[in-house]
């Protein structure tokens, strides 16, 4: 069913012999994938790494995907390392070192390289994530990764409430092994996968974990490609009044909707004001306070609304921008809101109160749209 699963037969057999037995009870045999001696009752058996069709499909159609959104916009996806099948039960591979793909420079690989382990299930999909330690009749169960012996910590999975979840736009909970890879001299690193516990009879995790070469992007340049990105801002919401006794609109023809300038995040006044494309609400956020919540997150939705906000779906207010930007923080601290008005007509920004008894001020603003 799976190219993954079919290219890697040892996988199978492997874990049909040692599911549930812990690394000491372990032992080596695995007649395709490696030739340790059975005295070494203490080895892992040896699972064979995906072949090169099958990181094609991986590479193709997973992490090149741009439908598929697995990886979190902070990185760029730039090379398929490896991947292993894990089927309930322990085991140990080896993987390419970065620098058998791509030639390392003199003085080193930039510090934006970086090395990712990411959960797949068995049907390629990253919204599952790693399995979640649990305890059962006092035993703890639970998912350890090591590379080249050295222990890897699991990130915990997406923390949503269960009227989120269905709507979550989640980018897969990667784990950076950089710093264990990156340097080394020899052409492969070791990655093994160890369930501690007695767990013969039970369901762990099954699934791939795909390695691979990515870049970081830093958050800043990821607003700045927003804010360049020109998208076509939404008529605003507008309510009418009803018509009078006479056939008349009455004196207020128009009920406008109001924007603070304050992100709702932060409380701060907002630099680069945003929202999503698919947000039902006129208020605006902060750009930085949505990335950063986003990326620590691994959840891509509208922090007011839950509506997705991929980077692509995110539109900046510049008319608001503008006005931020133009005007001293005196007189920004003095705004009490922005009328949003409709496409073609002046924006309104409405002062505070001088005196609780006094009415606030509008102060019409013709700026044109963008």
């Amino acid at each position: 069913m799976h190219a993954l699963s079919e290219a890697l037969p040892a996988a199978r057999s492997a874990a049909k012999r040692t599911s549930g037995r812990s690394s000491s009870l372990l032992s080596a045999g695995d007649g395709e994938g490696g030739d340790a001696s059975e005295e070494d009752e203490d080895a892992l058996p040896f699972v064979r790494a995906a072949r090169r069709h099958v990181l094609e499909v991986l590479r193709h159609e997973v992490f090149e995907n741009p439908s598929r959104f697995v990886l979190s916009p902070v990185y760029h996806f730039m090379d398929m390392l490896g991947a292993v099948v894990v089927e309930n039960s322990n085991l140990t591979t080896t993987l390419p070192a970065p620098h058998t793909l791509h030639e390392r420079p003199a003085e080193g690989f930039s510090p934006q390289r970086r090395v990712l382990l990411v959960p797949l299930t068995e049907a390629y999909e990253h919204t599952t994530g790693w399995m979640v330690p649990t305890e059962m009749e006092g035993a703890q169960l639970a998912m350890s990764l090591y590379v080249n012996d050295t222990p890897v910590s699991l990130p915990p999975n997406w923390q949503l409430s269960p009227a989120k979840e269905a709507a979550a736009v989640k980018t897969a909970m990667a784990v950076d092994i950089t710093p264990l890879v990156l340097s080394i001299e020899r052409d492969l690193f070791s990655l093994q996968v160890i369930f501690s516990g007695d767990v013969a009879e039970m369901e762990m995790w099954r699934g791939v974990i795909a390695c691979v070469l990515v870049e970081e992007v830093e958050l800043a340049q990821l607003g700045e490609r927003i804010v360049s990105t020109y998208h076509k801002r939404r008529a605003p919401v507008i309510r009418r009044s009803p018509l009078s006794s006479c056939g008349e609109r009455g004196v207020v023809a128009i009920t406008e909707v109001s924007v603070k300038i304050q992100c709702p995040i932060t409380t701060l006044t907002m630099e680069i004001p945003v929202r999503g494309m698919y947000c039902e609400h006129l208020q605006c956020m902060e750009l930085a306070a949505v990335l950063i919540q986003c990326a620590r997150q691994n959840v891509w939705n509208c922090p007011l609304c839950s509506a997705a906000m991929k980077p692509e779906d995110i539109i900046v207010n510049h008319r608001l921008k503008d006005w931020i930007a133009s005007h001293s923080r005196e007189v920004v601290a003095q705004v009490e809101y922005i009328v949003e008005t409709e496409l073609g007509r002046p924006l309104k920004i409405v002062y505070k109160a001088a005196r609780p008894e006094q009415h606030s001020t509008i102060e019409v603003i013709d700026d044109e749209e963008k």
